[in-house]
C-alpha cells in the first residue's frame, strides 16, 4: 500500500504549516538547552564547617548551606605543628580516639552531602567522657582541644551533581563557637 503524495501543486497553507512546525521544533530545542544551562548555574552546593568548643562539647561539623547536593571529592585536615595531613578530623589531634563520641574518616573517593545536611566530623562530648576510663576530665580535654585547634587547618574539594568543580573550601585554623 502506498501513500499518495501530491507534488504538482504546493499549497501555501501547507508551506506555512511546515514552516510553523519547524520553528516550533527549533524553539523547543533551544528552550531545553537554555533550561539545562540555567539549572546547572542556579543549583549550587556551598560547604562550610562549624566548630564547637563549649561547656558540653567540642568538635566540628560540616554543613551544606547550598541549594543542591555536594559531592565531596577530597577532604584533608592538616596539623600545622607537625605538617601531617589526615583524612579524619580527630586524627589531626593528639587526643585518643576513644575520647571522640562521633567521628568519620574519609576513605571513599566521593561523599554526598544533601542540601541542608550536616555531618559530624568529630565531637568530644562531656556525657561520653563520663563513660570513658577516668584518665582525663572533660575540662582537661577541652583545654587540649582548644590549644590544638589553632594548628589544624581544613581543606575540602567538592563539586555539584553535574560534575562542575566548586571553589575549594579552606579554613586556616579552627575558630571556636560556644555551644
Amino acid at each position: 500500500m502506498t501513500i499518495p503524495i501530491e507534488t504538482s501543486s504546493l499549497n501555501w497553507s501547507d508551506l506555512i504549516s511546515l514552516f510553523v512546525g519547524i520553528c516550533a521544533l527549533i524553539t523547543a530545542i533551544v528552550s531545553i538547552l537554555l533550561t539545562r544551562k540555567i539549572s546547572r548555574n542556579s543549583v549550587k552546593p556551598l560547604i562550610s564547617t562549624i566548630s564547637r568548643s563549649g561547656e558540653k562539647q567540642c568538635g566540628m561539623k560540616m554543613k551544606n548551606y547550598g541549594n543542591a547536593p555536594a559531592v565531596i571529592t577530597k577532604i584533608q585536615f592538616t596539623n600545622k605543628a607537625t605538617n601531617l595531613v589526615f583524612n579524619g578530623f580527630p586524627k589531626a589531634f593528639p587526643i585518643p580516639s576513644e575520647y571522640w563520641e562521633n567521628y568519620i574518616y574519609f576513605t571513599a573517593d566521593k561523599y554526598y552531602l544533601s542540601a541542608g545536611e550536616e555531618i559530624i566530623l568529630g565531637i568530644i562530648d562531656k556525657q561520653h567522657l563520663a563513660k570513658a576510663p577516668k584518665k582525663k576530665s572533660y575540662l582537661d580535654m577541652k583545654k587540649e582541644y582548644d590549644i590544638f585547634k589553632q594548628n589544624v587547618s581544613t581543606y575540602i574539594e567538592y563539586e555539584d551533581v553535574y560534575g562542575n568543580k566548586m571553589p575549594p573550601y579552606y579554613r586556616a585554623s579552627i575558630i571556636s563557637l560556644t555551644n
